[in-house]
């Protein structure tokens, strides 16, 4: 068992280590904004409705997560019918799904969502959803997104059949599948180790707004003297080395750069004083 993880870890690290690590900790650093509570009441809304349009289904008491295994495993030893927040676990991972219909002789699992379209991170997330239950021995047909239909048009009296577009994603999840292992010992490494050195970016916004940016980026935080981008015409090697977690030049550790203008400009960054290059020392001393 894989301690500290589940499947929102696994997706947490996937969208940036450093959120992981301090998710776990250094929780105390987190600011939850009234947008993330909103998704959540949203999501909640939205999966009881889903819930409701299978009114012979059973709704898998998850409160306490061993209990929630236990009625799984006794719902499936039964006559099949659907099932709501079914608990699935493989490799220390913990899994819930949304809907679990009975179809086939096997079951179609269904993650419903507040958007109005399938989402890349989606994908994602069915996809660790769809190994965890495989890997506990869960024959499944199919496994869809369940999105709201911005076509449909409330007809009142509480029926909302016609509100969900159910997509099949399972070719694009059998294109994710075989990744997902290496997913969850990423994530494990990730925390047994230290803290990741992470630069802010692109991936504090995508595709959640991270709760750790204040910590990242503190608005007194020093400026970097010396940034990666002094390197001349060095643009994709500023990248990879922001991409490592290097922002000022000085941090770069000795024989990263295999550039030799850009070895230069390191040591004379870190030594703070002036390299003369040898060929315009040549040069200068030719024209006098």
């Amino acid at each position: 068992m894989r301690k500290g993880l589940s499947k929102s870890r696994v997706l947490a690290h996937l969208q940036c280590a450093r959120r992981l690590w301090l998710q776990v900790n250094k929780p105390e650093e987190a600011e939850e904004s009234s947008g993330t509570a909103m998704r959540l009441d949203t999501g909640t809304q939205v999966g009881e409705l889903a819930q409701s349009l299978f009114p012979n289904g059973s709704l898998v008491t998850t409160d306490d997560l061993g209990k929630g295994l236990a009625d799984t495993n006794h719902h499936l030893s039964q006559p099949p019918k659907p099932l709501f927040e079914a608990a699935f676990k493989a490799n220390g991972i913990l899994v819930l799904v949304d809907l679990l219909i009975p179809e086939d002789g096997g079951w179609r699992m269904t993650e419903v969502k507040s958007s109005a379209s399938v989402k890349a991170y989606h994908i994602t997330d069915a996809s660790i959803q769809t190994w965890v239950a495989r890997e506990s021995g869960l024959p499944l047909t199919r496994t869809e997104i369940a999105h709201i239909d911005t076509s449909f048009v409330y007809p009142g009296g509480e029926d909302y059949h016609g509100l969900f577009h159910y997509a099949d994603i399972s070719e694009n999840v059998e294109a994710n599948i075989a990744e997902v292992p290496g997913w969850i010992e990423d994530a494990a490494t990730t925390l047994a180790g230290d803290e990741p050195r992470v630069e802010a970016g692109e991936q504090c916004s995508s595709p959640f707004p991270c709760p750790f940016g204040a910590y990242c980026s503190p608005d007194n935080e020093e400026k970097e003297e010396f940034p990666v981008e002094l390197l001349p015409y060095g643009g994709r090697v500023a990248k990879e080395l922001r991409g490592e977690g290097y922002g000022d030049l000085r941090e770069v550790p000795e024989g990263r750069l295999s550039n030799p203008r850009h070895q230069r400009v390191w040591e004379a960054t870190l030594n703070n004083r002036v390299i003369l290059d040898s060929v315009a020392c040549d040069t200068v001393r030719n024209l006098s």
